[in-house]
Parts: structure tokens; sequence; C-alpha cells
């Protein structure tokens, strides 16, 4: 993945939270940015095989094809199977 996705502790979130709601003038009709970590899957990748040290095996998937197997799983009573698709 080339694509940046953020991450968050709840602990790091609650003291975001806590001072919005103190200091609402210098955030209303704004919106807010929250992260601790930024990264790419590639990224994360590179350090899962860093700190294992292990080549770990990559399968590449499209989401729209994930997304009909998951619904067909839905539809024929096969719900585990269809939770992977709808993570």
């Amino acid at each position: 993945g080339q694509y940046r996705i953020s991450g968050m502790q709840l602990k790091s979130f609650s003291q975001a939270m806590l001072a919005i709601l103190q200091h609402p003038e210098l955030t209303m009709n704004r919106r807010i940015y929250l992260a601790d970590a930024s990264f790419t899957q590639q990224e994360a990748l590179d350090l899962f095989e860093k700190y294992t040290g292990h080549k770990w095996v990559v399968h590449q998937v499209n989401t729209a094809d994930i997304s009909k197997k998951a619904d067909e799983d839905w539809a024929n009573g096969k719900r585990l199977d269809a939770y992977y698709g709808f993570l």
C-alpha cells in the first residue's frame, strides 16, 4: 500500500478530546486531525520484516473482489467468512 493511514492510542485520543472540550473557541467549526502515527502499508511491512528477521509473503488483492465475495458469503450464511471482507 502506498496510501497513508493513521492510528492513535486511546490515551492520546482522550487527552485531545479533553483539550478540545476545554477550549471550544479554538476548535469551533474546524476540522481536527489527530494521530499518534501515520504510515503506509509498505512502511509497516518493512518494519515487520526488519524486526522479525523474516521476509513476509505479500498477496495483492482487489478490494472490490473481496467485498463481492463477502456479500456472497453473507448471503450463503457463511458469516465468519464474510467478516473478513467487511473489515
